[in-house]
C-alpha cells in the first residue's frame, strides 16, 4: 500500500513509496490531482476535497501508469513461479539490480509453447499496471518466450511484417495443388526422419507416383543456400508438378533456415506449387505463410499430395456398378423400343405378296386395254377401207400425175437459177481470194517472215538476238537465227 507522497527536485517526477519497493514514475504533474505545491507537513493546508481514500489513490496511480506504458518488452530471470488452480501464472522477473512482479493470465498462457521454471531467462511482452487491492506495481504478461529464442522471435515478427506488407502471403498468389500429381519432388535431408515418413505414406497410399528427392541441409548456416538451390534446380528441370519442402521438428534455432528471407522469396518465386511441412503441428515457420499449402507434419503432407489408392479403387468399383446399372437400364429400354418397332414392322413376304397382287391386277388391266385398242384400230381400218372403195382411183391418180409434172418443172427452173447464182458468187470469191492471196505477192519476188510459233514479224524491233525465224518464199522457206538487230 502506498503510504507517502514526496515532492522531488525533478518537477515532473513522483516517488511512490510502498512497503517493499520504490518505483519512479515519469508523469506530468497535471495528470495527478494532488496539489504538490502545498506544504505536506501542515495538514491544515489541504481542504476536505483534496484528501483521498487509499483506494482512490491506487486507482489514480493505476490509470496514470497504464496511460504512460501501453506495451513494454522486458527481459529477466523467472523467480517464485506459482500456478494456482485458476490456471494463472504468477512470478517475479529479476536481474542483478532489480525485480518486477508479473502475472500471466490463463487466456494468454494457454497458447504458450513452454512452461516457465525457476531460473529460466525469458522475454515478456505486456503492459504495466497496478494491483489496486494491494497497491502492487506489476507487469501483466501477454506473451512469454525463452530469452534464447527472443531475438529470433523478434526477427521473425519483423520479417513477417515486412513480407506481409509486400503481399507475399496473399492468397491471390497461391497456386493450386494438383489432385493427381504425375511426379512429386521432396526437398529435405536425405538422412532425416521426414523423408522416411513421406516415402512410407506415399508407398502405402499410392505407390505408383514417382518421387524425386532433392537432398539439402535443413539446419545450419549453409541450409538456406542449399534449400534455395534445390528450389531453383527443381524449377529449371521441370520434372515435378508439385514440391514438398519438409523436415522434422526442432527448436526455433533448428528451424531457422526456413525463416530466412532468401528461402521465403525462393518459395514465392517458384513456378511449381510448393507444400510446406516443416516441424510438428505447433511449429510455424515463414515458409508456411508463403507456401501454396501448409501441412502440419511431413506425413500429413504426403497424405495431402497422394490420392488414396484404396479409396480410388472403391470409387472405381462404385462407378463400374453405376455404369453397369445404367447400361442394363439402357439395354432394357432399347429392347422395349425394339419390340415396339418389331410389332409395327410388316414382314417382307406380306409386302411382296401385296406387290405381286398389284402386278397381277395391272397386267390384267393392260391386256384388256391392248385388246380393246386392237379392236378399235381394226374397226377404224374397216371404215377406211369402205371409204376407199367409194373413191375414184383413176381420177386421183391423174390429178397427182399432173401435180407431179408441175413440181418437176418448178424444181428444174429453181435448180438452174440457183446454180447460176452460186457460180457468180464463186467467181467473185475467187477474184477476191486471188487479190488477197499472199502467195500471189510472193510470186512477184516478195517474202514473209514469221517466228517459229507462227507469229508474223512486222518490224525489226520485234526481234532479239538468237531468235529463230522462218522466211517463206513463193517456193519453199528458210529457217535462220538472228545474229544482229538494227532498228
Amino acid at each position: 500500500m502506498i503510504s507517502y507522497f514526496f515532492k522531488l527536485t525533478k518537477i515532473n517526477s513522483l516517488v511512490l513509496i510502498a512497503p517493499d519497493r520504490f518505483v519512479m514514475l515519469d508523469a506530468i504533474l497535471g495528470h495527478f490531482p494532488l496539489c504538490l505545491k502545498k506544504d505536506a507537513k501542515n495538514v491544515k493546508n489541504f481542504s476536505e476535497d483534496e484528501i483521498y481514500p487509499v483506494n482512490d489513490v491506487n486507482v489514480m496511480a493505476k490509470n496514470l501508469l497504464e496511460g504512460e506504458f501501453l506495451r513494454i518488452c522486458v527481459i529477466g530471470e523467472i523467480s517464485g513461479f506459482a500456478c494456482p488452480s485458476s490456471g494463472h501464472w504468477y512470478f517475479t522477473l529479476k536481474d542483478e539490480k532489480a525485480q518486477l512482479r508479473a502475472a500471466m493470465f490463463k487466456m494468454h498462457n494457454q497458447w504458450s509453447t513452454f512452461k516457465p521454471k525457476e531460473g529460466l531467462q525469458v522475454i515478456a511482452v505486456g503492459r504495466l499496471t497496478l494491483f489496486v487491492a494491494r497497491g502492487e506495481y506489476q507487469l501483466v504478461v501477454e506473451r512469454l518466450v525463452p530469452a534464447g529464442e527472443g531475438a529470433l522471435r523478434l526477427a521473425f515478427d519483423k520479417l513477417k511484417q515486412k513480407l506481409e506488407l509486400e503481399g507475399l502471403f496473399s492468397s491471390v498468389h497461391k497456386k493450386p495443388i494438383p489432385t493427381f500429381p504425375k511426379q512429386i519432388g521432396v526437398i529435405t535431408s536425405s538422412t532425416g526422419a521426414a523423408i522416411h515418413d513421406v516415402l512410407t505414406v506415399l508407398k502405402r497410399r499410392f505407390p505408383a507416383i514417382p518421387v524425386i528427392v532433392y537432398p539439402t541441409l535443413v539446419q545450419g548456416d549453409l541450409a538456406k543456400h542449399q534449400i534455395v538451390a534445390a528450389i531453383v534446380s527443381a524449377n529449371q528441370r521441370k520434372e515435378c508438378d508439385v514440391l514438398l519442402l519438409t523436415r522434422g521438428g526442432g527448436s526455433l534455432e533448428d528451424l531457422w533456415a526456413f525463416n530466412e528471407e532468401i528461402v521465403v522469396r525462393a518459395v514465392f518465386a517458384s513456378d511449381i506449387p510448393i507444400v510446406s511441412a516443416v516441424g510438428h503441428e505447433v511449429d510455424v515457420t515463414m515458409v508456411d505463410f508463403v507456401a501454396d499449402m501448409r501441412a502440419p507434419t511431413p506425413s500429413a503432407a504426403a497424405e495431402i499430395l497422394s490420392p488414396d489408392s484404396k479409396q480410388l479403387a472403391d470409387q472405381l468399383e462404385g462407378l463400374m456398378q453405376k455404369m453397369t446399372q445404367h447400361l442394363c437400364a439402357m439395354i432394357g429400354l432399347h429392347e422395349k423400343h425394339l419390340l415396339y418397332l418389331s410389332k409395327r414392322l410388316v414382314h417382307p413376304s406380306y409386302k411382296l405378296a401385296e406387290f405381286s397382287q398389284r402386278f397381277d391386277d395391272l397386267e390384267s388391266r393392260m391386256k384388256r386395254a391392248a385388246l380393246q385398242r386392237v379392236r378399235d384400230q381394226k374397226n377404224a381400218l374397216e371404215r377406211l377401207q369402205q371409204k376407199l372403195h367409194w373413191m375414184l382411183l383413176s381420177q386421183q391418180i391423174e390429178k397427182h400425175r399432173y401435180q407431179l409434172g408441175q413440181y418437176q418443172q418448178r424444181m428444174s427452173f429453181a435448180f438452174k437459177w440457183g446454180m447460176q447464182k452460186k457460180q457468180e458468187h464463186f467467181y467473185g470469191l475467187t477474184q477476191n481470194l486471188s487479190i488477197l492471196n499472199p502467195l500471189a505477192t510472193l510470186s512477184r519476188g516478195y517474202s514473209v517472215t514469221r517466228f517459229n510459233d507462227g507469229r508474223l514479224i512486222k518490224s525489226a524491233a520485234d526481234l532479239t538476238e538468237s531468235d529463230y525465224i522462218t522466211t517463206y518464199f513463193s517456193q519453199g522457206s528458210v529457217t535462220s537465227v538472228v545474229v544482229k538487230v538494227e532498228p
